[in-house]
């Protein structure tokens, strides 16, 4: 926390603060919500960034000290969440409901990857489940490369190592289908 207040002079007339990210912030609640906690004693803005694919008691514990949640949504076929990320996307999506519910600020963060998350399929969901929670902004990201080389290093087979970085013609497609839904978003390049 000292390093961090050392900076408070920049976030306070930046409009900035402290983002927890990883890997997932929520692997380690207990510290999380303690960290989140001290944020907040010394009037720091706080952003967790974070795939929400863990308990609701954790949520519940970290929601009092974070002002905004930073959701990264992979994508809306249960089957191919799992193969892109090893994990179901139930309990995620059923966070995502009980975070809205609760009135906290959202964003999503959504992952621009060519034949997956750009098809008309992938897409229709994303509008359809945008309708039924509260939400500022979708953020975007154009799938990149510069992991590759860690999962190499770690040995650990890397799935999607066949998807090419999104043209600009899939970006086009992305920012146009949002714009047509009324779904406000930003990019991020």
């Amino acid at each position: 926390m000292g390093k961090i207040l050392k900076n408070k002079p920049y976030f306070d007339s930046s409009g900035g603060g402290v983002t927890v990210s990883g890997g997932e912030p929520f692997l380690q609640p207990k510290f999380l919500t303690e960290f989140l906690s001290l944020c907040k004693k010394n009037n720091l803005h706080t952003a967790v960034d974070t795939s929400l694919h863990t308990t609701k008691k954790s949520i519940n514990a970290a929601l009092p000290y974070t002002d905004l949640f930073m959701i990264s949504l992979k994508h809306f076929d249960e089957k191919t969440h799992e193969f892109l990320t090893g994990a179901s996307n139930r309990v995620i999506l059923e966070n995502v409901k009980h975070l809205s519910g609760k009135k906290a600020r959202i964003w999503f963060r959504y992952l621009i990857l060519p034949g997956y998350t750009n098809t008309k399929e992938n897409l229709g969901a994303l509008a359809d489940f945008l309708k039924t929670v509260n939400y500022e902004l979708v953020e975007l990201l154009p799938y990149h490369e510069m992991g590759v080389k860690k999962w190499e290093t770690l040995k650990i087979p890397y799935a999607l190592k066949k998807i090419k970085t999104p043209t600009p013609g899939d970006i086009e497609h992305v920012k146009s289908f949002l714009q047509k839904n009324s779904i406000p978003f930003l990019i991020n390049e």
